[in-house]
């Protein structure tokens, strides 16, 4: 028991501190390198053409967009 409780607060803390890298990462970009920051709902447009049997895009930011693409994020 104490094992499974060891494991589910270090993967928690490893999500936490992942979460906040990225965040940190992403704020350093938009910033300091004038990098737009990232478009999540083109996760969503590739999440959602999978079921579709669209697996590669060209350039995704021209493919069709999918219902509730950003939600899928």
């Amino acid at each position: 028991m104490n094992e499974t409780i060891d494991f589910l607060v270090r993967a928690a803390l490893i999500g936490t501190d992942a979460t906040v890298v990225m965040d940190v990462w992403g704020l350093f970009q938009k910033h300091f390198l004038k990098n737009p920051p990232l478009d999540y709902r083109l996760l969503g447009r590739w999440i959602g053409s999978l079921p579709r049997g669209r697996f590669i895009h060209e350039n995704i930011r021209h493919s069709v967009s999918v219902p509730g693409e950003l939600a899928m994020c």
